[in-house]
């Protein structure tokens, strides 16, 4: 017959340490159980914590995600490329004239693609005059990448030019610039600029539709026509941009446009510059990047506030049982032992705190999916980003699950590492003392 190994790392060893540490487990979930109140108190605390998070990074989410998305409506684009000296310059004659490599393998095969031209100049009808930046566009792709056409308040949107020789010479611009010009559809205006070549362009253009994208200042300044009417005027051979707006079967999300800015300038000739949304809208990314930073504060407090009354929960029970631990250890349970029993309540209350936040949670968003969240009552009716108008106060919160699981994993971290400091002093408890009360 062979002799079972009982010796250390043998089979029976092993079995021992696990059935004792099934032991050690149980004990903690029976005397959790025995202490209901005070252990439902530190679940609830941790759960309540855990789903204020969980509900605030999803309505943060929701709403970044709208900001983003108003913005880029006048943007346009979640990645742009530029010739690198007129990024820095903005100088006209600084136009890209050779086409761009195959970017489908970064952007996906449904990202849309679009060409513009930029040009500084005046608009001008009767006697008023303003600043405004002409930008040339393919009226086919723009709608694809933005949102000018869908801002159409009046009139029509602009339409392809088929021979390329600007015959009908459009301008699209905003309700509020054709109010301080004084002119409507139909009516027509001048635009006078300074060509690439050095020579003063100008150009009779009739409005042939009128936009709002509820921003003052953009409705203001920017004018649209079609990419020929502008190489016309400005004598380009070229265009300044080229913007692309990520599809849903994009390989990478818009939110790690860094990497998609790396890969593309990869690809591209050296004397181009790829610019993503955050960097082309500085402002936007660092409110975001703020938004964030709260966010983690308020984890921060929540964490440490739950802490504590976990910390002052598990104190509480070993002052309790203090004559119960003095007859386990007089029995020969070891002090590191005791103390694993103190650290696994811990660790439990977390976890099961977390699951019912997720309920809890989870249940609120899934809620406020369907019937959304007016955040009026804390910012008032109307909004202003950027000398944009956010037309909608009702946010609409979305599952940010990764956010979420992070907070959760740094919070049961610390949780159960609170429950060392008791764990600590029920170890240093001695069967006499505590025994005798």
């Amino acid at each position: 017959m062979t002799a079972t190994r009982t010796g250390n790392g043998s089979p029976g060893a092993s079995g021992r340490k696990k059935e004792f540490m099934k032991l050690l487990f149980f004990t903690a979930v029976r005397t959790l159980i025995r202490n209901p109140r005070r252990t439902g108190i530190t679940i609830v605390s941790i759960a309540l914590s855990l789903a204020v998070i969980f509900w605030l990074q999803s309505v943060m989410k929701a709403r970044s995600g709208y900001i983003i998305e108003k913005v880029l409506a006048l943007s346009g684009g979640d990645v742009q490329i530029f010739k690198q000296i007129y990024f820095e310059d903005k100088r006209l004659a600084d136009f890209m004239k050779e086409p761009l490599p195959d970017l489908t393998e970064i952007l996906g095969k449904d990202v849309a693609k679009t060409e513009r031209i930029r040009l500084p100049g005046l608009l001008a009808a009767a006697e008023e005059s303003f600043p405004i930046y002409l930008n040339g566009i393919d009226p086919n792709n723009e709608p694809k990448a933005s949102k000018i056409k869908a801002f159409l308040a009046k009139g029509e949107f602009l339409t392809p030019d088929p021979d390329g020789t600007c015959f009908e010479r459009p301008i699209y611009i905003g309700e509020k610039l054709a109010k301080l010009l004084r002119v409507d559809v139909g009516d027509k205006v001048v635009f006078l600029g300074q060509a690439a070549d050095g020579t003063l362009g100008n150009e009779l253009l009739r409005v042939k539709g009128l936009f709002n994208s509820h921003s003052g200042d953009y409705d203001k300044v920017f004018a649209f026509t079609t990419l020929e009417c502008t190489k016309k005027i400005g004598v380009l051979g070229g265009i300044h941009e080229v913007a692309f707006k990520l599809g849903p079967g994009s390989p990478i999300s818009a939110n790690d446009i860094e990497e998609i800015e790396e890969k593309i300038t990869e690809k591209i000739p050296p004397d181009l510059k790829a610019v993503g949304w955050r960097q082309a809208n500085p402002m936007v990314a660092q409110v975001l990047k703020f938004n964030d930073a709260f966010i983690g504060l308020l984890t921060f407090i929540l964490v440490s506030i739950v802490i504590f009354g976990t910390v002052n929960t598990l104190l509480m029970s070993v002052q309790e049982r203090s004559k119960e631990f003095g007859v386990m250890l007089a029995l020969g349970m070891q002090p590191r032992q005791l103390m694993i029993i103190i650290v696994i309540e811990a660790f439990l209350m977390a976890m099961t705190g977390f699951a019912l936040s997720l309920v809890i949670g989870g249940a609120v968003i899934f809620y406020q999916q369907k019937a959304g969240f007016d955040i009026a009552i804390f910012v008032g009716k109307t909004i202003q980003f950027q000398g944009m108008l956010l037309d909608s106060t009702i946010v609409y919160p979305a599952f940010a699950v990764g956010p979420f699981l992070k907070a959760a994993s740094y919070m049961i971290g610390f949780v159960t590492l609170a429950g060392i400091y008791p764990a600590y002093r029920a170890g240093k408890l001695t069967p006499v003392d505590t025994i005798r009360g």
